[in-house]
Parts: structure tokens; sequence; C-alpha cells
């Protein structure tokens, strides 16, 4: 097994992060509608808005997982602390998708809102943690850097009495069945509404106690 160190990442490093997030979500229906194709000039434009993101958010805490050896950044995730009760006027805003057009923007907004709608049902501004965004870099995959990364992100939940949530890919479902995430929904992207050749499925995934009324 790779050493690895995760520890919270920096400004200088969201290039790097961003190579990783092209490269992971490569094939995924939505990555090139939501990201851009992956070019240079896509993944700076990426960049800038993943650190105005950062700088703006409080709860947001961005996480890498680096290769000991190499001081390789192999992963990265993206984690949402709610540690307090938040007002209905911030757990239900959503930010709009200025940076796209047209139907892209509709679509951005669409599958984004079917992630919004289910943290809202379920969470209603209540605390929890939010991992909001895990990707590895295709080429290091398989060296337990992604696995890392959402351990890190239980125990802070456990030291402050939360739970963890998280929408998943199918792809990536077996890794949080392996650490003992419980899917509690789904999020149904209608094929009509993405312009798509069929319906996707995102499970809604739970670490923990889990949100108030839902039943293990």
């Amino acid at each position: 097994m790779t050493s690895l160190s995760i520890t919270e990442a920096t400004e200088a490093d969201m290039p790097r992060l961003m190579e990783i997030q092209f490269s992971a979500f490569d094939g995924e229906p939505f990555a090139r509608i939501l990201f851009g194709p992956n070019t240079a000039s896509a993944r700076a434009a990426a960049c800038e808005r993943a650190l105005e993101e950062l700088r703006s958010d409080p709860h947001q805490l961005v996480v890498k997982a680096v290769n000991n050896a190499t001081g390789e950044i192999l992963a990265f995730g993206r984690w949402e602390i709610y540690e307090t009760e938040r007002p209905e006027s911030e757990w239900k805003h959503r930010e709009p998708f200025e940076y796209l057009e047209g139907r892209q923007r509709e679509i951005g907004e669409y599958f984004y809102g079917r992630f919004y709608e289910g943290r809202e049902r379920f969470w209603r501004g209540k605390p929890y943690v939010l991992l909001a965004f895990l990707a590895t870099h295709r080429d290091c995959q398989g060296q337990g850097a992604g696995t890392a990364i959402v351990r890190w992100g239980m125990e802070r939940a456990r030291e402050l009495g939360l739970s963890v949530y998280l929408e998943s890919t199918r792809v990536g479902k077996p890794l949080y069945d392996k650490s003992g995430f419980r899917t509690i929904g789904e999020a149904v992207m209608e094929k009509e509404k993405w312009d798509g050749d069929s319906d996707r499925v995102y499970p809604l995934m739970v670490w923990g106690k889990g949100p108030e009324g839902y039943e293990q």
C-alpha cells in the first residue's frame, strides 16, 4: 500500500487538483458539460472558479492525498463542514452557473439541482458533513488515496459528532460501501433533461446516524 499523507490543500495546489478533476471524470457524461473539454484553458478557468469558491465559503475545506515517497498529489476531496444549524436563507441558496450559457447552463442547473434537492430534503439546515467532491487521478487509482480522504472526513465528523453525506457515482459507490456508508435515496437524472442516451442514477449515501427521521 502506498504511504500517504492527508493534508489541507493550498491555493498553489489548485492547478494540480484541476488536472486530477478532469482526469478522474473523463468519460462521465456530465463532466464535459459542467467542466468543459480537458484542455489547458478549461482547466485554468476551472481553477479560478475553485479558488473563488474556496476563498468565499467558510464551510469549505479541500484536502489532498500526497504520495510520501514522491510528493505527488494523487487525489483531493472538497468537504463542507456545517457544525451549527443554518437559516433557511442559507441552506436553500443555490449558486448560479454564470460561467455556462444556454442549454449547457440549463443542464448544469438541473444536474446540481437534483443534488441540492436531496440535501434540502434530508438535512434542512441541520449540522452535518458533506463530501461535495472526491477525485483521484486516473493514473493514480488503486493506491488507496480516495479511501484515505474519505476516512479523514469520517474521523473529522466523528470528532464533531456529525454524520457524513454524499452523492456518489456508480463507479465510486463500492468505495463508500466498503467504508460503511449506506444508501438512503437516489438522484435520478432523466435523459430528456440532459439530452442523454439514458437516465443516470446517483446514490445518496450517509455514514453515521444519518438525517433526523431516517431509519437505518
